[in-house]
Order: structure tokens, then C-alpha cells, then sequence
């Protein structure tokens, strides 16, 4: 619920695009915010450091990538229980002005509890506050409705890009962690009737005048067709550049018929398109909702941490060629507590290149080829209830649940969950003593076995309490059999890129709460 204040008007100076300057009068402020406050226990999964799995040694000349095998992930029931707080706050101001000028600012702050208590209760000495918890500008955008007497909108400055249901695009704004993406972006959005598209261009990454050509930036077109009630069609393209230059050697060729060997050392800028369709709608007690999307470009950022142990250069020639999908289909029942049963699919594409065949062995010049995934861009999706990340790719997913409305305030979900790893990493034959790996064949790096693509089971519990209209709670309960994929391992998190599990095959649960208050 935002207050509002109203004001006698006032002319204030209003700086947009272009430098333009307009005077318009002050006729209105909504003051706004929220507090969300999130608990969570994890029983035995997480490592209290990181661990290496996989020594460089057991998979010689093996391109594995950034993050190389090392885990976040201790599943062999002997690690750390994890449990923490955090609490993020929010504040907004909206000001209204005449011609239809509005200017929005939103601040936030997201700290864990404990992180920046200022006394000690040893000495009862003053610690001070320290800077985790220090309040940002999460949005600050002039926004202009009805832009030159057509059904138009522009908003510029930082601002959230919610685009349809925010599958590769969106707030994430769930917490573990609490991130929320806000961009700084120019958004014209057209339309007011059945047909609607926004245009967009944000920037990610400035550098300044130190290259020619540094900047990371975004730009899209997303169209909506509501054609009637049982059918909605959402079309996009997206393009994201990254430019800023990678040299691994800065090495400059003396001569001439050295410049191939030079070439070795160039990366192109990172280009990475997306084109997707989206399908939804409800009719009568059935309801669902399909997108699909393919990405292409070049890659070649990731590609240059695909090395070779011991090789100066990466993959230069990396590309992006993944597909992605998600559908759900449910059914509301016209009975007592109005349950709606649900089937959800999804799939992350890769390309993973990390094994080692015996031409590669014997090759002495063979080049690293880098492992490439679906990239989920800036998704609120979160696929798992149990490692709830939006970054998770190289696999797919089958659910299965209901939801239930008991009374007119509380509300239950449950659901289980299968999921399985689409390039499953191939491991060398091995013995295991424990935490350790014994090679049974070292002399031969190529003799590998293709690693388990069960990632494991999940089922989840999650009821909702809507205390009243501004305040609700929300709680939730998973068991999550793991798969052989994680005493394996895979690389999953970072969308496809970096290595979770290898560590054992103890099943692990969660119980988490979330309390929501917005004004």
C-alpha cells in the first residue's frame, strides 16, 4: 500500500534524453517500500570451503574450463550443516508531474543477520557499522506516459525489465541470495489494445575510452499479441555484445608469417543473439504456457578459459548454439478447495567438448574446444527448489503437483521433481578411498566412462499464509534424493560452466521462510 502526498504545484526542471529540459508542475508523491526478511537451513550439501574434486593430473590435457573441479558442494554426509538470515529493505518515492512526466527513485539495502552488529558483548566495546547493509539506488527513471498523443511510453534511467514470465528476462527477485537486476536502460514501449511491443537498449559495462570499443551492452525488441483469453503469443530477440578485449599473452608478431601465431592470442567480442516464442493462455479450467528459444553468436570470451594445462591460449573460435525450452500445463478442479494439478517440463541445452578422444591424445598441436550452454541471461526462474538457482544449465527437469487453497488465507503446493544432466562430464576410471580418487589407468587420460545423468529427486511442501493484505508468509520443505550425477560430478551452475557435486551421494534437505511485508 503507498501513501500519497499531495502537493500545491510546483515547476521543477525535468532532464531527459538529449539533454531536452521541460518545466512541468508537481502534482502528486507515493511513498512505497517493503521489507522481506528470509530464513534458511540447509542440512549437510554445502562445503565450508571449496574442494577439488578432479586434480588437473587425473584429466591431463582436458580443457575443463574456469572454474576447473573445484565444488562448492560436500554431499558425502560429512560437511557442514548452513543455516542464515537475510533481510532486504526497500524504500520508493514516485513523483506525478503535469503531461503526463513522472519520475520514480527506489533504494534498497540487503544485509545477513549478524553481518554488521556494532557492539561486543565481550568488552561491551562500539564495533561500528560496516558498509554491507549500505542503501543503493536500485531504480531512479523519468518515465512518460502517452508520449506525443500516442499509446506510447519511454522510461529512461535504472529500471527492472520484467519481459513476459520473465524466463530469460526478469526482477529475480526471490531471495537466497537477494539479487534483483535493475538495468540502466532506455525503454519505449507501444501499444494499449491486443498488440503491444517494447524496444529497449541498457548498458552493462563501461570502460571508458581505454579501447576503441569496451562497453557491455544489451538491446532487444519483445512483442505481445493477446489474441483472446484461451491465446497470448510473446516474440523477442535479444543481443547481448560484450566488447571488452581479452589477450592472454599480448603477444605481437615480429614478422610477418608469425601473424597466424598472433591470432592465437585474439578474441572477438562475445555476441550473443536469442530468438524465442512464447504460447499461453486459460480456457475454461484448463491453463498453460510453452516457450522455446534458440541462442547463436560468437563466444570467445568463455572460449579463452578453456585452456590447456600448461597452454598459453584458449578456444578462439567458441560459439553459442544452444537451444532452451519451458512448458507447463495445469487443470483447476470446480470443487471444494479449487485444487489445480500441474505438469512442468524444461531443458537447457550444451555442447560439452571436455573429453579427450585418442586422436586428441596423440595430437600433440590439438587446440582446447570450450564447452558452451544455454546461457539464461537474467532469468527469475528457478528450476530447483533446492539449489534455487537461475544460473543453472546443462539439464532438464520433469514436475509433477497440486495446489490447494484451504481457507481464503492459506494455501499449500506440493510437487516432486526429476532432473537429469543433458552432457554428462565423462570421468576417468577411477578407485574411491574415501575423499580420494585413485586412477586405475593414468597412463591413459582418454579411457574414461561417461558420468551418471541423474541428478535426483526432489519433492517439496510449500505452504502460504496471507496474514492480511500487506503482510504473508510463505514457508517451504524439500527432500532432495541426489543422483549419481552428483558423486560424478557435473557442471551445472553458471550456466553450464563451473562444477558442483563429485563428493558423495547423501541425500540433503532444506526448510526455508520467507516474510513479506510491502506499504
Amino acid at each position: 500500500m503507498k501513501k500519497s502526498i499531495a502537493h500545491a504545484p510546483r515547476r521543477y526542471c525535468i532532464c531527459a534524453l538529449f539533454a531536452c529540459c521541460s518545466e512541468a508542475e508537481l502534482q502528486n508523491v507515493d511513498v512505497g517500500g517493503s521489507i522481506e526478511i528470509y530464513g534458511a537451513y540447509y542440512s549437510e550439501f554445502f562445503a565450508d570451503r571449496d574442494r577439488l574434486i578432479w586434480p588437473d593430473f587425473l584429466m591431463p590435457r582436458r580443457a575443463i574450463g574456469p572454474t576447473g573441479t573445484i565444488t562448492y558442494v560436500d554431499n558425502d554426509g560429512h560437511g557442514p550443516n548452513t543455516g542464515f538470515v537475510e533481510q532486504r529493505t526497500k524504500l520508493n518515492l514516485r513523483a506525478d508531474f503535469t503531461d503526463n512526466v513522472a519520475a520514480f527513485i527506489e533504494l534498497d539495502s540487503v544485509w545477513n543477520w549478524g553481518d554488521d552488529f556494532r557492539s561486543d558483548y565481550r568488552d561491551g566495546g562500539d564495533r561500528g557499522a560496516v558498509s554491507d547493509g549500505d542503501p543503493s539506488i536500485f531504480q531512479a527513471y523519468v518515465e512518460v506516459e502517452d508520449l506525443f498523443g500516442l499509446p506510447a511510453r519511454l522510461r529512461v534511467g535504472r529500471q527492472t525489465l520484467a519481459l513476459g514470465h520473465e524466463w530469460l528476462v526478469g526482477t529475480n527477485s526471490d531471495p537466497d541470495p537477494f539479487i534483483e537486476v535493475s538495468f540502466d536502460a532506455l525503454r519505449f514501449t507501444i501499444g494499449d489494445g491486443p498488440l503491444t511491443a517494447d524496444l529497449w537498449a541498457a548498458k552493462l559495462g563501461e570502460n571508458g575510452v581505454n579501447e576503441q570499443d569496451g562497453d557491455v551492452d544489451f538491446y532487444g525488441a519483445y512483442a505481445t499479441w493477446n489474441a483472446s483469453e484461451a491465446l497470448a503469443i510473446d516474440a523477442y530477440y535479444m543481443f547481448l555484445r560484450d566488447a571488452r578485449s581479452i589477450r592472454d599473452t599480448n603477444f605481437a608478431a615480429p614478422i610477418e608469417w608469425l601473424e597466424d601465431v598472433a591470432d592465437l592470442d585474439n578474441y572477438d567480442s562475445t555476441t550473443l543473439h536469442t530468438a524465442g516464442l512464447a504460447l499461453y493462455g486459460a480456457w475454461n479450467q484448463f491453463d498453460y504456457y510453452a516457450e522455446a528459444a534458440y541462442q547463436w553468436g560468437e563466444a570467445d570470451a568463455l572460449g579463452a578459459q578453456f585452456r590447456l594445462p600448461g597452454q598459453l591460449y584458449g578456444d578462439n573460435n567458441a560459439r553459442f548454439g544452444s537451444f532452451g525450452s519451458l512448458f507447463e500445463f495445469g487443470y483447476t478442479f470446480d470443487v471444494n478447495l479449487t485444487p489445480r494439478v500441474f505438469v512442468t517440463g524444461a531443458y537447457f541445452g550444451s555442447d560439452d567438448r571436455r573429453d579427450l578422444s585418442f586422436a586428441d591424445f596423440l595430437n600433440p598441436f590439438s587446440r582446447p574446444q570450450a564447452s558452451v550452454s544455454f546461457n539464461r541471461l537474467f532469468s527469475s526462474y528457478r528450476p530447483t527448489h533446492f539449489l534455487d538457482y537461475s544460473a543453472l544449465s546443462n539439464f532438464w527437469l520433469l514436475r509433477a503437483g497440486i495446489e490447494f487453497t484451504i481457507t481464503e488465507k492459506l494455501s499449500v503446493s506440493l510437487d516432486a521433481m526429476n532432473y537429469r544432466v543433458v552432457e554428462a562430464l565423462d570421468v576417468p576410471h577411477h578407485i574411491r578411498l574415501g575423499d580420494f580418487r585413485i586412477p586405475t589407468a593414468h597412463a591413459l587420460p582418454f579411457w574414461t566412462k561417461q558420468g551418471d545423468d541423474n541428478l535426483g529427486i526432489e519433492i517439496m511442501l510449500a505452504p502460504t499464509y496471507a496474514y492480511s493484505e500487506d503482510l504473508a508468509f510463505s514457508m517451504q520443505f524439500v527432500y532432495h534424493f541426489l543422483g549419481g550425477a552428483y558423486t560424478d560430478g557435473v557442471f551445472l551452475d553458471e550456466n553450464g560452466s563451473r562444477f558442483i557435486g563429485g563428493s558423495g551421494d547423501e541425500d540433503a534437505v532444506s526448510a526455508t521462510m520467507l516474510m513479506s511485508l510491502a506499504f
